[in-house]
């Protein structure tokens, strides 16, 4: 067979396996652990007074700690599924996530073990590995999904003031620093909900979370114009008001 043979049946069989590949679709996430219901909610997601999406999101109780749950569904027609699970102090240990849609498929899994933070990506034949020392206490960013911040307010709650942060998407991971806390208002309809407002340096970047006792109700990144507000709670939007 001549070269130029060669390269034609070497093409085909590149061409083929990407078609296995489109076909098969994204796959499934693996399984999480199993849990017993702990919260959970809807969260909007607006930027620039855009909607961007929304995301429900739900936490668990399991053997060895607690999963946060997430789906996240945009208006392009885009959705990202995932579960994380942490240690009891809602230090992260595990992470998976399914990005699909009409263009688009990824799958993201970050490990933690012996000390050492793995994040694997692969999309169609693309699989990219980077590994990083672990820094706990550690949060996961995987933007735009909310509920991995829920783990970042139960931290707090019990009194953590420096963290780490893994940026998925960046490969990077970040300090975090709690800044201030103060007692707010959120308006709703009729009356104003009172609530507290945690404002965190996170990088170079400024991030707010609302919360309502142990339950995350909003979250603020003002440098990008991006909210998220739960619409159990706050039907109209993520607004202070004074109290």
């Amino acid at each position: 067979m001549d070269l130029g043979k060669l390269l034609l049946v070497a093409a085909a069989i590149v061409g083929l396996v990407l078609l296995i590949q489109i076909a098969a679709g994204p796959g499934e996430l693996p399984d999480p652990p199993e849990g017993r219901f702990l919260d959970g909610g809807t969260f909007a997601l607006v930027q620039g007074g855009n909607r961007l999406g929304e995301e429900k999101f739900s936490a668990w109780i399991v053997a060895q700690g607690f999963r946060i749950d997430t789906e996240v569904k945009l208006a392009g027609g885009e959705v990202r599924r995932g579960w994380m699970t942490t240690a009891s102090s809602w230090s992260l240990t595990r992470y998976e996530n399914l990005r699909s849609g009409p263009r688009v498929w990824e799958t993201t899994s970050v490990k933690i073990e012996q000390g050492q933070v793995t994040v694997e990506t692969k999309a169609g034949l693309s699989r990219k590995t980077k590994k990083l020392p672990e820094v706990p206490p550690l949060l996961v960013q995987d933007p735009p999904a909310v509920g991995p911040w829920f783990a970042a307010l139960r931290m707090i709650l019990g009194g953590a003031r420096r963290l780490a942060l893994l940026k998925v998407r960046d490969g990077q991971i970040v300090p975090v620093e709690v800044r201030s806390m103060l007692a707010v208002g959120l308006h709703i309809p009729g009356k104003k909900l009172p609530a507290e407002r945690y404002t965190l340096r996170v990088g170079e970047e400024e991030v707010i979370l609302y919360g309502q006792g142990d339950l995350l109700i909003g979250l603020s990144f003002p440098g990008q114009g991006l909210q998220a507000y739960m619409v159990e709670v706050l039907p109209t939007g993520l607004v202070e008001s004074e109290l």
